[in-house]
């Protein structure tokens, strides 16, 4: 299989599972706040309740913190358990969207004022799928605001960037080439160190572009050309807010705080998904277990697990087994 069926074989799953989430029922008992994370914007903020150190659960794209309602009261013996539905789904505000307002440290932000507007000192942050950009966004930026990080079969390369894993992504490198320029243009960068920058530009950003772009190049000659007009394509823009986010990746490296990892691997297809789907399946695996290594390289103190015969819904499909690694990570971290 070549990776631009890889591609769409991992957007079609994701998609498949988080819009069935998207439908799930309110289905347990919480308080909802409305916070404003930025003027005109409110987000949706579920509090499960419990006692203890806090626990953060943010849910996959097109999903809202309700998809957790079933999952989160698991935890709230021994932690104080919210929920955050993302700008632009659910109950939350949905500004334009723009790859500027839904770029992943945008989102990320969101995530820090939230926990800034409740006080929720040092969390566990716990996201699923797309998640794990805003998860690695926080974990970059604000370490010293949280306990660690638990990516739910969220730690792919719009969580932590390897050259060659999934083309297409080339916003992940021209996004970071962009904030890093923005800020010389407009003298954020001290002029002592304004030189080792664009040293890092030239040297090693530039050149990682021109990979990228060749790979892309590669694959993209072993797609037949599309049917019909092109310019209908060309002319396309962000409407929704998935796009934007998808548009707003970023390139994020390792973070320096405790991190698990659960990767549902090799997966279980579900019934309902297409059958090509399905029968790229062997493929599909071998893409992610490469991604999980790679990770695990990446983040040699990270704690990487891999669920077999789970489904990427993987806190829904495998909950004890889910469950079971969490707790056993935020009980070793240090309170």
């Amino acid at each position: 299989m070549n990776r631009c069926r890889a591609l769409a074989l991992v957007v079609a799953l994701a998609s498949l599972c988080e819009s069935a989430q998207a439908a799930t029922e309110d289905t347990s008992r919480h308080k909802t706040h409305f916070i404003t994370v930025q003027h005109g914007v409110k987000l949706e903020v579920l509090d499960w309740g419990g006692s203890g150190p806090p626990l953060v659960f943010l849910p996959g794209l097109g999903a809202t913190a309700h998809d957790f309602d079933k999952f989160a009261p698991f935890f709230t013996a021994k932690h104080h358990v919210y929920g955050i539905t993302r700008r632009g789904f659910g109950a939350s505000d949905k500004p334009k969207p723009t790859v500027s307002s839904y770029a992943a440290d945008r989102l990320g932000d969101d995530v820090i004022a939230v926990m800034d507007a409740l006080k929720i000192a040092r969390p566990v942050l716990a996201g699923h799928s797309i998640a794990g950009s805003e998860l690695s966004s926080v974990g970059s930026r604000y370490a010293e605001k949280i306990s660690g990080l638990v990516y739910l079969d969220a730690a792919y390369v719009y969580a932590f960037y390897n050259p060659g894993i999934m083309p297409l992504y080339l916003n992940l490198v021209v996004n970071d080439m962009r904030i890093r320029v923005s800020k010389l243009s407009q003298g954020d960068v001290p002029p002592a160190l304004a030189k080792a920058e664009v040293d890092q530009l030239f040297e090693t950003n530039l050149p990682q572009l021109e990979s990228d772009l060749r790979l892309t190049r590669r694959f993209l000659a072993q797609i037949a050309p599309p049917t019909g007009s092109a310019s209908a394509s060309s002319d396309r823009r962000l409407l929704d807010p998935e796009s934007a986010i998808l548009g707003g990746v970023q390139k994020y490296g390792s973070v320096k705080v405790p991190v698990l990892a659960i990767y549902a691997l090799p997966k279980r297809i579900p019934p309902r998904a297409p059958a090509a789907v399905r029968a790229d399946k062997l493929a599909h695996d071998a893409i992610d277990g490469k991604t999980a290594n790679l990770f695990a390289m990446g983040n040699p103190k990270a704690k990487v697990v891999r669920i077999a015969n789970s489904e990427h819904d993987i806190f829904n499909s495998n909950p004890v087994e889910v469950e079971r690694e969490m707790n056993a990570f935020m009980n070793g971290l240090p309170h």
